[in-house]
């Protein structure tokens, strides 16, 4: 996140924060750039760092990294430079080098929205997709969402080669030992189930000028499923400014909010924090083709 060291901390930056933590981004760096125009002046620079500290420690961030930088000249960017050798961090790209790579818990089960279904020949049926949680191993049983049905895997292709067992990440086409209606959209699971749902509550950041409102109809691209919705109702507006809950009934571009979002047809979905992609989803407008907003299932 980048902080002009002239301007502090304004209301863009609470918001960028408040967007880290959402997003359950575990590692944040906060670049305070410019400092070259107020002479490197490191109790400004302190003076900032405070706020932002203060600020990180009212959303529950930890782990947050205040790095002065100056883009213009170089100073602890990539190199420390020498006009701010009071600075004993880390520049920022040996942040970016350092830190662990973040790793997803552990998950319940196999999820993977089916994204295409592949009929070359009549003996041959796939369907292929990426694992966005667990694994699947050749003969694990596994529940086609929404309709329940269930198969086991006779084959895992990936790479163009048959494999025995594929990991979360890895695009994959899948057959199964009998004939069972799936089609795009659809989610193969195993272990605990996510739940099937046509009203769930999410937090929506809305990006479009076009305010939301109650009951106007959008479509909800969630995975590889689109399917038409709306706000049936909001539960509150977050102030960027305070971090405290205010309530609404609309949103407007750039602000935060929790609302029931109600779909036309059920959709398979998880919170964000338990699968990050089953638990997201965009909101396209209709008429504009625009992403309106995009939304995390609570």
């Amino acid at each position: 996140i980048l902080v002009d060291v002239e301007r502090g901390v304004l209301p863009q930056t609470r918001r960028h924060l408040y967007l880290a933590r959402l997003m359950r981004i575990p590692h944040i760096a906060i670049a305070v750039n410019k400092m070259d125009v107020l002479g490197y002046d490191e109790e400004r620079f302190t003076a900032v760092r405070e706020q932002l500290v203060a600020c990180a420690h009212t959303l529950g961030i930890d782990g947050l990294a205040v790095i002065p930088v100056s883009a213009l000249k170089g100073d602890m960017v990539v190199s420390r430079g020498a006009n701010m050798d009071w600075c004993t961090g880390k520049t920022v790209l040996e942040f970016l080098e350092t830190i662990p790579l973040a790793h997803e818990a552990p998950h319940a089960g196999l999820r993977m929205p089916v994204q295409l279904v592949l009929r070359p020949t009549d003996q041959f049926r796939g369907y292929a997709g990426e694992i966005v949680g667990g694994n699947v191993t050749a003969g694990d049983e596994l529940t086609v969402l929404p309709s329940g049905e269930t198969a086991r895997v006779t084959s895992i292709i990936s790479d163009r080669r048959e494999q025995a067992r594929a990991e979360t990440g890895a695009p994959v086409v899948l057959t199964l030992d009998r004939a069972v209606d799936v089609s795009r959209g659809d989610v193969f699971a195993a272990g605990t189930l996510p739940r099937i749902a046509q009203e769930f509550e999410a937090t929506l950041c809305w990006m479009s000028e076009e305010p939301l409102e109650k009951n106007r109809t959008y479509r909800i691209k969630h995975g590889t499923k689109t399917v038409h919705g709306f706000v049936k109702e909001f539960v509150r507006r977050v102030n960027v400014e305070t971090f405290a809950a205010e309530q609404t009934d609309v949103l407007r571009l750039n602000d935060i909010g929790v609302a029931v979002i109600k779909t036309h047809e059920p959709l398979v979905v998880e919170p964000y924090a338990v699968n990050r992609a089953m638990g997201s989803f965009i909101m396209i407008d209709e008429f504009t083709n625009d992403t309106a907003g995009a939304g995390m299932i609570v």
